[in-house]
């Protein structure tokens, strides 16, 4: 019975110290948008919009902190234009990815100092933001 709480007890703590291992690597970014629904005809009223839809880009984005990069991965072969801003809303980096003959894109944050970021990316005439903070 001792032998079988011990056991646990070790596993329980090498399965915490694999978790924080895996915590400090690369981290997911979700970047959603808007997109406008297409126009409806109404019988009485004429063209009205419906309601926006909000889409999350199917883009892999990971943020690296040991490396201070961020790391795209798209198979699409889409043209993406990215946009970062810090705190107080000014554009501190921005480009453009082609990912025509490409997988993989790396963007440098090394000149960026510690804090919280807004990605804001244009792809497919949509606009998706999300954050990330650098420590």
């Amino acid at each position: 019975m001792k032998t079988t709480v011990k056991f646990f007890v070790i596993l329980f703590a090498l399965v915490m110290q694999v978790s924080n291992v895996r915590a400090d690597g690369p981290k997911p970014i979700v970047v959603q948008g808007t997109r406008d629904n297409v126009p409806t005809v109404s019988g009485n009223v004429g063209p009205r919009r419906g309601r926006a839809t909000v889409v999350t880009l199917d883009m892999d984005i990971m943020l690296d902190l040991e490396n201070r990069c961020l790391n795209f991965y798209d198979t699409e072969g889409r043209t993406i234009t990215y946009y970062i801003y810090d705190e107080d809303e000014f554009e501190v980096a921005s480009g453009t990815i082609s990912f025509a003959t490409v997988e993989e894109a790396t963007v440098s944050l090394s000149g960026l100092a510690d804090g919280i970021y807004l990605l804001s990316i244009e792809c497919d005439d949509t606009t998706y933001e999300g954050e990330f903070g650098i420590e």
